[in-house]
């Protein structure tokens, strides 16, 4: 049995909590804004199984949202119409959201991730390699220790692709 860290239970609350928040956030996004957080969240904790262990330093949640990250969102999407959509689906109201409470809440964490991907002009892409580009440039950064074979060789661990696979059908 794999254990699992951030709250989450298993590979099936995973996927069903990142459909719920990409269809909040950016249901045009469709199976591509799903994948993108899944896939984040496999590139940054290995989809939840593994647990850093830097008491915030490399950030929190199964996203590994950093305080800087969380902050600007918060008051970016604070008083924002997806504000009044987490409060309809979800009763959250992000502008309240502490850090601290990212890091056992798995939703929490993945509204977080695909908040970061919001203000991006542009579509999600399509491939894995276009993903995996488009987070190191819009979510890992420059400074980030990631790169996108990284990303691809995590999300291939993960399998992402199987727990995907009726989506993409």
């Amino acid at each position: 049995m794999t254990t699992h860290y951030y709250g989450l239970i298993n590979r099936a609350q995973a996927l069903e909590t990142a459909i719920a928040v990409n269809d909040c956030i950016a249901p045009s996004s469709g199976k591509y804004g799903v994948a993108m957080i899944l896939e984040t969240c496999a590139a940054e904790t290995l989809l939840g199984t593994h647990k850093d262990r830097t008491d915030y330093a490399a950030g929190t949640s199964i996203a590994q949202i950093d305080n800087g990250t969380f902050i600007w969102l918060r008051d970016k999407y604070g008083n924002h119409p997806v504000n009044e959509r987490f409060k309809e689906l979800f009763d959250i109201d992000i502008s309240r959201v502490q850090y601290f409470e990212l890091e056992h809440n798995p939703l929490l964490g993945m509204i977080w991730c695909r908040l970061r991907y919001l203000p991006v002009k542009g579509s999600i892409p399509e491939t894995l390699k276009g993903r995996a580009d488009y987070w190191k440039k819009w979510y890992n950064s420059t400074e980030g220790k990631g790169t996108p074979e990284g990303y691809m060789q995590k999300v291939e661990e993960c399998a992402i692709a199987r727990l995907t696979k009726r989506l993409f059908m």
